[in-house]
């Protein structure tokens, strides 16, 4: 028989299925200036990855969040069972942009029964997010610590944040801190780099849990949060085991009304919880209340939170539990299921295209919105052009500046001072007081012989240009120098 030639890597990746490689799924929901990226979950078994992939894609989804490890799968590296076949199923493309992994349930070691199961526990840990870095994942979502939990009688997360913190630390995943809005491909959803999110519940208790997580972990800038939002149980069930307890000892309790808990959500909290690093909301079923017409919407705090989070980029993630009954409406029967998953994604699509667009200078904010910068020394370095274009952006402080300028030749006209007058601008960087003083000056009816002090050489070069082009300017004088000298 004669010997088969050889393939190159070229033909070996054209043999490839055909659908691995035109799986892409990112069709975000237009917004000014952003996007808005929806994902949802997929309950395993997972099966045929690619088909729903291209399922969710159908359905307008932009990534899937599957969990990493089979049932009952959790182990130590290659113990450890994935959910999928291996990374060969999808293009590492794909695998970056429509793909984000759910860590196990069951690994908290805070909550193991002795040491030995504690130190499985942080294995397990490990060995899935080494896996969902093999894979290249746009993101992998941690359970919350059971310390968040109500009725959990665990004080303290510090085994659970140590295990997180020495695998971001020993550079797991790269740098999360780099802003979205100014590196990334917006394409196709992957907005930030790479990252660990810890997933918490919208309480007061799940943002204590999360601040004593993130604190022991040093306020690592590669760990995130995911906030779920659902219909928990109010406070007046939060001792769960004083609960079990009465009713075993036979005593009866009296029936309680199940609360939503936005009932138990005030502003503050909403605050507390934009001032986060949110990387996803978590929107399950439970969270969502008919309307009149039976359609599913979000309670009023929700809706307010969700509103104020689309300001920082965050992408939604829609949970569809197997065993998650359907809202129904207020004409029981009659009204049937209201609740489904196109109409939950139909609605935070119009929440997202409902908000008002922004303002010419919030859009010119946006590229360092909440960016933590080095403070300016202008007096000891020369600043660039685009911190002069931010400067200059501010609507209210020339027009203040023209103002106080105007008064001041008023003043002076009114009491026949001799013209023109002398006005002195040091540090007049690309010419935006010049100009201020120039309007006012026209307004004023006054002349002016105005020099224009500046240091930075090459900011130097456009007040000259400014001389050159615009005729307001034929009484200005550039001064290249530093005003200390």
């Amino acid at each position: 028989e004669a010997e088969q030639p050889q393939q190159t890597p070229q033909q070996q990746q054209q043999h490839r299925p055909s659908n691995i490689r035109t799986l892409v799924l990112a069709m975000p929901v237009r917004g000014d200036p952003d996007h808005l990226y929806i994902g949802r979950t997929l309950p395993p078994p997972i099966g045929d990855l690619p088909t729903r992939l291209r399922q969710a894609s159908e359905s307008r989804f932009d990534f899937v969040l599957l969990p990493l490890v089979a049932p009952g799968g959790q182990g130590s590296g290659a113990d450890m069972t994935p959910s999928v076949d291996s990374d060969l199923v999808l293009d590492s493309r794909v695998w970056r942009t429509s793909v984000v992994g759910a860590s196990s349930e069951c690994l908290d070691p805070d909550i193991a029964p002795g040491p030995v199961e504690a130190e499985a526990h942080a294995v397990g840990i490990a060995s899935e997010l080494r896996w969902a870095s093999h894979l290249g994942l746009r993101a992998v979502l941690l359970p919350p610590p059971a310390v968040a939990n109500v009725g959990c009688t665990v004080s303290s997360c510090s085994s659970y944040a140590r295990i997180v913190n020495e695998l971001l630390r020993a550079g797991l995943f790269p740098d999360s801190s780099a802003s979205s809005n100014g590196s990334s491909n917006i394409a196709d959803g992957t907005a930030f780099p790479p990252c660990v999110a810890l997933r918490m519940p919208c309480s007061s208790r799940g943002w204590a849990a999360w601040n004593g997580f993130r604190t022991l972990c040093g306020h690592h800038r590669g760990l995130w949060t995911a906030l779920e939002l659902s219909a928990d149980v109010g406070p007046e069930d939060a001792d769960t085991k004083a609960v079990v307890a009465t009713v075993a000892a036979g005593e009866q309790q009296p029936r309680q009304k199940r609360r939503h808990s936005t009932a138990i959500l005030d502003e503050r909290e909403v605050d507390r919880w934009l001032g986060e690093p949110v990387r996803f909301v978590i929107l399950t079923a439970s969270a969502f209340v008919p309307n009149k017409q039976g359609f599913p919407v979000l309670p009023k705090m929700y809706k307010s939170l969700l509103l104020g989070l689309f300001k920082y980029n965050v992408q939604v993630i829609l949970a569809e539990p197997e065993d998650q009954p359907a809202l129904q409406s207020g004409g029981g029967e009659a009204g049937g299921a209201v609740d489904s998953l196109a109409q939950r994604l139909s609605y935070v699509a119009r929440l997202f295209q409902s908000r008002p667009p922004p303002t010419p200078a919030q859009r010119f904010a946006h590229s360092h919105l909440d960016c933590l910068q080095a403070p300016l020394q202008p007096l000891q370095d020369d600043l660039e052009s685009e911190t002069y274009e931010l400067f200059e952006a501010d609507p209210v402080k020339y027009a203040k500046y023209e103002e106080a300028v105007l008064t001041f030749l008023q003043e002076r006209l009114a009491n026949s001072r001799a013209q023109p007058f002398i006005v002195g601008v040091l540090g007049a960087g690309r010419g935006p007081l010049v100009a201020a003083a120039l309007r006012a000056a026209e307004r004023a009816g006054a002349s002016l012989s105005v020099w224009a002090v500046e240091k930075n050489p090459n900011a130097v070069h456009t007040l000259r240009h400014r001389k050159r082009k615009e005729a307001a300017w034929s009484c200005v004088e550039v001064v290249s120098s530093d005003m200390r000298e």
